[in-house]
């Protein structure tokens, strides 16, 4: 057998229904259970109010706060990985640009050994044949 309640008790229960831990635990420190939920957020200090989750899942504003906050850290965290993999390619054709740098060097300075080598070759052959006319 159900016990029977009068419609006021049947609105309490349902006004209760949707009153967050932050707002029973509000009541509590206050000791009342007479607070509505706009009540409580008057009574809680604004810097304390974006933490809190007054309203409770079911409130459309503290749902859609709550999934643009998701959506803002899915973002960065989307962001980061982006700058991360841009920094990792930048270092990629930083280390083969070195490594074309450095190959370049290597050749002029084998291209001037030859070409030192050839001079000298050629000054000793130029040498060698005007004493033999």
């Amino acid at each position: 057998e159900k016990p029977s309640h009068s419609s006021s008790d049947h609105h309490e229960d349902n006004r209760n229904l949707y009153k967050s831990d932050a707002v029973r635990a509000l009541e509590a420190m206050l000791g009342s259970h007479d607070l509505s939920v706009e009540d409580s957020v008057e009574c809680i200090a604004p810097s304390d109010r974006s933490s809190m989750d007054l309203l409770g899942d079911d409130n459309p504003r503290a749902r859609q706060r709550r999934e643009g906050e998701e959506r803002g850290a899915s973002m960065l965290a989307r962001a980061e990985d982006m700058r991360r993999q841009m920094e990792a390619e930048l270092n990629a054709v930083k280390r083969s640009q070195e490594d074309i740098m450095g190959k370049t060097e290597s050749f002029d300075n084998m291209l001037s050994r030859y070409k030192h080598e050839f001079e000298t070759r050629n000054a000793r052959w130029t040498e060698w044949t005007s004493e033999e006319e």
